[in-house]
């Protein structure tokens, strides 16, 4: 006849709990369920790292916008047409102003 397993408290504080044949045949499992922890415990410790590198990223992107955008209004004064003539007379360039509009050539 089959023995009954029953829990009780004595062969949890006894140790004899850990004897039993039901639970040996358990540890492969117990080590798979611990595998599984470890790797969940890493991946959590992989995403914050990654969520940490974005927000990096996304700052520094912000940081460029707003150095393009300056850049972008300095090179608007500097092209502006009155800075145009006042570098050409500071740097005593040869070129002078066209009287006239541009015209496009055409050949028959």
């Amino acid at each position: 006849m089959k023995e009954t397993a029953r829990f009780r408290a004595r062969d949890l504080f006894g140790g004899s709990i850990f004897s039993r044949e039901g639970v040996i045949r358990q540890i492969p499992f117990v080590l798979f369920l611990a595998c599984l922890i470890l790797a969940y415990i890493g991946n959590q410790y992989r995403g914050e790292k990654v969520i940490r590198e974005v927000l990096a990223l996304e700052r520094r992107v912000k940081e460029l916008k707003t150095e393009s955008s300056s850049i972008k209004f300095d090179l608007q004064v500097i092209s502006t047409e009155s800075k145009v003539k006042d570098l050409i007379r500071i740097n005593e360039l040869p070129l002078i102003e066209a009287k006239e509009p541009p015209f496009q050539i055409v050949m028959d």
